[in-house]
Parts: structure tokens; C-alpha cells; sequence
């Protein structure tokens, strides 16, 4: 009996694809299955099976159609077929089109093709275009497109990893049921964390020197250590016996603390409790660190305590960084450091409280040089909260910034001397120049020529602080000990209408000095 003619198209269509793959890619054809002509795994340039495979649809025609630039092959999907590779999630499917005439085939990812495109939901059939640039011949182009499906599938349809996960977790909770256990996934990396559920009783032993020296440091100091295979012996729990065989890193996590400052009198009396700062606590039986970890807080404490002669080392520093978008009055945390601040300066000694779970896991008393450190911050803090008063008065709020602050730092100082302590004094600095007619005036200066004297002027001042203008009205300036030189006006300089004008500049001595005072 003769064939029909689109039967031999489709066993030539077969037959080139068989020529076109990958001597080694092992093709299994479905004669039954619905929608999917071939199941393909792929092999290695070795010949071993990779892992990763393919269902593959294949369409094989005599004259392939294309769209208007040959840019797509073209081919009109039935829907039915649209919905059923949709559902599959196990495996990539790829629709294959080759041209019987030319012996050329193109692939394209069906699954991500039909999410992007979703007109086969509201039609019989949709018309699918198949980039002509997709060469079936092209094998290393063709395998990467297969990797970049399954990432898409297992992005878009985590469950099945998610249940060979469970089953390894299911596995090693076998191995010591007093574990639970957190898994995460990434791309094809998996990490278990464990965490046992009751206090477990674990025994290290060292094989040989080399390991027991690692063993003494990571118990002593909490370094971190490597392990290779067989330097251990480990008894206690067959789960974490795993690690003989295996090798491992061992490295101290240390655990979360919250650690309370007292400042003490001469008579050991508390005249401070701190507010309770969290913190970690790292390290092994002859040194620990205690070290703040308050995101919020400028406070930045470093503790160290040396077991072996019960000394006990501090940093510390105060953090502005973290306050850099807020504002000047509500700047996390600064009313606690302060006050903090102000109390250890004048503190005969300092208690550190370390607490776990609301037991107290050491107390460490600290008596030299903590007031120091705290005078070191002291004056900076000190600006900051004459800042504050200063932005409270004038009803400003501006946005903090240390560099900012530390350049108009000289100004809010005169600022805050006028507002809070009615006045500012100090050196004059720099020549003041003016423009005078009057007579008399004209005349003790000519008079005075070349001696000190003292002058005033009164002007209206504004300053710019933290990009906020701050007005201060009229300012008296009084001057001391300036010698005054007087000029002519050139006519540009002169105001409209009067003739006799003149320049004058004061310049400083070197006991020149300046009172500012706001004019009531």
C-alpha cells in the first residue's frame, strides 16, 4: 500500500532531525503520546548522559512559510495544544519546524512563548513565529537554549525542586530527629541550616596535632577553622558525625546580647543606668569580644576581654553616618547618647552588664580612661545639641549632614552665643570697609589716622544653616583696637546725588577683638 504523501513528509521531516542533532542526544519517539513526538536526553562531548532533556513536537512541511523579512518561520498552533504545553512543568517543550526541501529546522521554547503570548486563550489557533536565527544545526546554540528553559521552568515552577528539597531534609532529619532544620534554594545551590531543639551533647576529638591546635583555637578564641575528612572524631549525634567523613568549616556565630552601661561614683554608688544596647558576642574561653550592633544608634562600642589576665580593652566611637537623612531634632538615639556621654565623663568607674535572655552573662568592671574617650565626643555632642536649641527657636527642622555641619559649624556658634547667652565675643578677623559722608565722622578718622580705635556698625544678618536661613534681624558689631584708613570715592562708587563721599577700611591689630549683640 502506497503512503501518503504527508506521512513520507513526516518520516523525511524525522529523518533530518535525527541528522541534525547530536549523534549522541538519545531520542525515545512517542507513538501515542499526545502533543509531544519525541522525548530527547542530552550527552556530553563524553557521551554520558548530562541529566537534562527535552520533549520535542516536531512539524516537517515541503515548503516552510515565513513571515514578510524571513525574520520568523511561521506555523499555526491549535490551541488545544497551546493549553496542554502550558500545563507541562517537568520538562521543556520545543517545537521544531523543518523545511523537507531545504533539510533546515528551527526550534523555539514553547512554554515561555505562550506566557509572553496569550491571544491562544481567546482563539482556535494562533499563528507562532519561530526565529529563523534558532538553527537546529547549531548545537552549542541549541543546547544553551535548553539550559535557558529549564532555569525558566524551575524559576516559574519551583515545586518540583521543592520536592526533591523535601525529601534530602526528610533525610537528614532521619539521621537526629533533636535537629530542625532551614533550607534555601539558589539556582541549583541548596543550604541546609540546622537547629537543634534542646541542649545536644556533641564530642570533638582530634585525630592528629594539626587538628587539635585548630580545635584549641576556635575553643580559646572563636577562629574560624577547617577541617579535612578523617582529622576528626565525632560522637554525640550521627548527624553531625557526617562531618568526620566529609570535612568542615567551623566558625563561631556567637550569639545576640544586649549590653547595659552603669556609671559609678567614688562609692561605687550607680549614678547611670544606660538604655540596654543590643550587641553580639563573639568569641572563645580566653577572649571575647562585645561589640554593638543598634543599626540606629551612633553609639559604636567595641568591648575585648582577655580571660587570661582579666583585663579588659575598649573602643569607642560615635557613628554620625547614621543619621545622615534625618533631621536635626529627631536624630535617632541622640538624647541617650548624650546624656550617656555626659555621665561617663564624670564617672569614677563604668559597669558593663552583658545579658542573654534576661540572664546576666558577665558583668565587667572598667575604671581607667573611659572618661577620655568620653571627652573626646563630649564638645562635638555638646554643638549638636546647641544645633538642636538653635533649629527649635527659630522653628526650622533642616536635613543632617555631618560635612555641612562642620562648615557652618563657626556660624551657628556666633549664632547660638547671640540667641542663648546675648552675646558673642571674639577676635576681629579680616578688613570692614564702608562708605561715609558725614563730617564729623570724616574728621576723627583723619584725626585718629594710624591710632586703634574702637568703631561699631549695625547691620541686618542673615545666615544659611544646613541649607535653612536662619534671620537674625539687626546685629551690633563693636569693634576694638581697629585702625581706620580713608580714601576718596571713586564716582562709580558713590551714591546717587552726593558728592562728598569716602572710603573707609578698619583693619584688625593683633588685639583687635568683636561683641555681636542682637538689637532688641
Amino acid at each position: 500500500m502506497q503512503k501518503h504523501s504527508t506521512h513520507q513528509t513526516d518520516d523525511l521531516g524525522k529523518q533530518i532531525l535525527a541528522a541534525t542533532l547530536p549523534l549522541n542526544w538519545v531520542r525515545n519517539e512517542h507513538f501515542t503520546d499526545y502533543g509531544k513526538d519525541f522525548h530527547v536526553e542530552l550527552c556530553g562531548v563524553d557521551g554520558e548522559l548530562t541529566g537534562e532533556s527535552i520533549y520535542i513536537q516536531l512539524k516537517s512541511t515541503v515548503s516552510q512559510k515565513h513571515n514578510k523579512d524571513k525574520s520568523l518561520a511561521t506555523y499555526a498552533l491549535e490551541s488545544k495544544h497551546a493549553r496542554y504545553y502550558s500545563k507541562i512543568k517537568d520538562l521543556p517543550v520545543f517545537l521544531v519546524l523543518i523545511d523537507v526541501t531545504s533539510r533546515i529546522g528551527y526550534h523555539l521554547f514553547m512554554q515561555k512563548w505562550l506566557d509572553e503570548n496569550q491571544g491562544w486563550k481567546r482563539k482556535r489557533s494562533i499563528s507562532v513565529g519561530v526565529p529563523t536565527k534558532n538553527l537546529l544545526s547549531e548545537s552549542v546554540a541549541l543546547t544553551t537554549a535548553i539550559q535557558d528553559a529549564k532555569k525558566w521552568l524551575q524559576a516559574r515552577h519551583p515545586q518540583s525542586i521543592q520536592n526533591a528539597v523535601e525529601s534530602q531534609v526528610g533525610s537528614i532529619i532521619a539521621l537526629d530527629p533533636r535537629f530542625s532544620i532551614r533550607t534555601t534554594v539558589e539556582g541549583k545551590k541548596v543550604t541546609h541550616q540546622l537547629q537543634a531543639l534542646s541542649n545536644i551533647e556533641v564530642k570533638m576529638a582530634a585525630n592528629d596535632a594539626t587538628a587539635a591546635e585548630k580545635l584549641r583555637r576556635f575553643s580559646d578564641f572563636g577562629d574560624t577553622v577547617e577541617f579535612s575528612p578523617m582529622e576528626l572524631a565525632v560522637s554525640g549525634s550521627d548527624l553531625i558525625a557526617m562531618i568526620q567523613e566529609h570535612g568542615c568549616t567551623i566558625e563561631s556565630k556567637g550569639i545576640e546580647a544586649s549590653l547595659l552601661l552603669v556609671a559609678k561614683d567614688k562609692f561605687d554608688g550607680a549614678i547611670y543606668n544606660s538604655p540596654s544596647f543590643a550587641c553580639a558576642v563573639t568569641g572563645g574561653t580566653m577572649k571575647s569580644i562585645v561589640k554593638t550592633t543598634n543599626q540606629n544608634c551612633p553609639i559604636d562600642l567595641t568591648l575585648v576581654l582577655n580571660q587570661s589576665d582579666s583585663k579588659a580593652s575598649v573602643t569607642f566611637k560615635l557613628n554620625k553616618s547614621i543619621w545622615e537623612g534625618a533631621t536635626v531634632c529627631k536624630l535617632p538615639y541622640f538624647e541617650h547618647s548624650l546624656r550617656l556621654i555626659q555621665t561617663l565623663r564624670g564617672a569614677d568607674s563604668i559597669e558593663f552588664v552583658i545579658e542573654h535572655n534576661g540572664n546576666v552573662l558577665s558583668t565587667i568592671p572598667f575604671r581607667n580612661g573611659f572618661n577620655v574617650l568620653a571627652g573626646d565626643v563630649l564638645p562635638l555632642l555638646s554643638s549638636i545639641e546647641r544645633l538642636r536649641r538653635l533649629c527649635t527657636h527659630f522653628g526650622i527642622d533642616p536635613i543632617w549632614n555631618e560635612e555641612s555641619f562642620l562648615k557652618d559649624l563657626w556660624y551657628f556658634n556666633r549664632v547660638a552665643a547671640m540667641v542663648f547667652d546675648n552675646q558673642w565675643e571674639g577676635f576681629a578677623s579680616g578688613v570692614v570697609t564702608g562708605i561715609i559722608a558725614e563730617k564729623r565722622s570724616i574728621a576723627v578718622i583723619r584725626k585718629n589716622k594710624k591710632k586703634p580705635a574702637p568703631f561699631n556698625v549695625t547691620i541686618d544678618l542673615t545666615y544659611t544653616l544646613l541649607g535653612k536661613e536662619l534671620h537674625l534681624g539687626r546685629v551690633s558689631h563693636d569693634y576694638n583696637n581697629m585702625i581706620a584708613t580713608i580714601s576718596k570715592c571713586k564716582p562709580a562708587q558713590r551714591t546717587a546725588g552726593v558728592t562728598k563721599e569716602y572710603l573707609v577700611a578698619f583693619k584688625p591689630t593683633p588685639k583687635s577683638a568683636l561683641v555681636m549683640q542682637l538689637v532688641k
